[in-house]
């Protein structure tokens, strides 16, 4: 009799994780690039829903701050400091997009553009930082 695998849950979420993390990536760039408020819009348009259900995602039980904290609670501090920015973050795109909304000066909506650019790659560079750490230090504890 021929055994089907079971699919892991595991890798379906971190697959998930990954494909948010390069479209975010995506529209970061775009969000960098956008000349006009029109397309500004539309880049908030999606990256704002897709940073909450991500955001969510990192933070839920199961998730990938859950996985850091039970794996190495040392880094419990800087999981919640992750999970402030994620709060600061999503806060300044609705800020921005409904500044938009109203009809901001482009000039002003793409400098806050830039600015929340550069704190959104500041993020994902520390987390990233965070989560290789955390598994390096309990790769090297050992099973006990």
């Amino acid at each position: 009799m021929k055994r089907t695998k079971k699919p892991d849950p595991t890798k379906a979420t971190r697959e998930r994780i990954l494909a948010e993390h390069r479209r975010i990536e995506e529209l970061a760039q775009v969000l960098g690039r956008s000349k006009d408020l029109n397309a500004l819009a539309a880049t908030l348009a999606e990256l704002q829903p897709l940073l909450e259900s991500h955001f969510q995602r990192e933070e839920s039980l199961g998730g990938a701050h859950e996985g850091i904290e039970t794996r190495s609670p040392e880094f419990i501090a800087a999981v919640r400091a992750m999970q402030a920015d994620h709060k600061t973050l999503l806060q300044d795109v609705r800020d921005l997009r409904a500044a938009v909304e109203k009809g901001v000066a482009a000039k002003q909506a793409h400098a806050e553009a830039r600015r929340i650019l550069a704190s959104l790659k500041d993020h994902e560079e520390r987390e990233t930082q965070v989560f290789l750490d955390s598994v390096w230090t309990d790769l090297g504890r050992g099973d006990d």
